[in-house]
């Protein structure tokens, strides 16, 4: 269990605490799991649902209700964006609520779903490994293919189209194939899309390539540098390299 809450990214306020409290929730979680041998339904719902309980503070960019429903769509709220996680012809979903869009339906029980938003809401409080445990979306064994390979790109940087057929092993031919496979990706941010961008520029995101979606990309990627950059001031403060300011 973790033992105080993180510094965070810039304040801290209710959706990073939520995050916080979501990341503990996976600790618990996984040391309970190696204690008894199994992990318990019951347990796992009761303490999670501790961990959701409606808090009065919001944060002030975000207009969705936070934290999660206590029923239908599961909402993941950040600075960001809000993401709605939930099941589309009984796959697992996630969804940005832009545009009017409306969430996908989920029960209030789903384990899948509550894990999916539990790792999404401590990728958001900067813990880049959140994710890797979330297998990638429902797709075509080539889609399913090309979404493995953008999970390998690493947090914080980005990668070209090109850069996924060559890991496919094609070229330029396979470009725009890859990029109908990105668009239908049913579970952004779990397969970080975002960091697959245009050789000139940003490229689009969910199938847009202006507005609200490329906002969100843009965000995500800026998110994703801010924490790798504080990550690797942490690990190698830059009083290290003073001594060579003046070679």
């Amino acid at each position: 269990m973790s033992e105080g809450k993180p510094a965070g990214i810039g304040r801290e306020d209710a959706w990073l605490e939520d995050a916080w409290l979501a990341e503990a929730w996976l600790e618990e979680t996984a040391v309970e799991g190696a204690l008894m041998g199994t992990d318990s339904s019951r347990r796992r719902r009761r303490r999670y649902a501790a961990l959701v309980a409606p808090r009065p503070r919001r944060h002030p960019a975000i207009a969705q209700p936070s934290p999660l429903a206590a029923s239908g769509p599961f909402v993941v709220d950040s600075p960001i964006g809000a993401l709605a996680v939930g099941r589309r012809n009984g796959h697992l979903v996630a969804d940005w609520l832009v545009n009017g869009a409306a969430a996908p339906p989920c029960a209030s029980d789903d384990l899948a779903a509550l894990e999916t938003v539990a790792r999404i809401r401590a990728y958001l409080a900067g813990d880049f490994s959140s994710l890797d445990a979330l297998p990638v979306g429902n797709g075509t064994p080539f889609q399913r293919s090309v979404w493995t390979a953008s999970r390998r790109i690493p947090f914080g940087e980005t990668r070209t189209y090109l850069w996924v057929a060559h890991e496919l092993g094609g070229g330029h031919a396979l470009c725009r194939a890859i990029g109908q496979a990105l668009r239908r990706n049913p579970l952004p941010v779990v397969v970080p899309c975002h960091r697959v961008v245009a050789a000139s520029g940003l490229g689009g995101y969910a199938g847009a390539r202006e507005g609200a979606m490329t906002s969100i990309k843009r965000g995500l990627i800026d998110f994703e540098a801010r924490v790798a950059s504080q990550e690797f001031e942490a690990r190698c403060p830059s009083s290290w390299f003073a001594p060579l300011a003046g070679c």
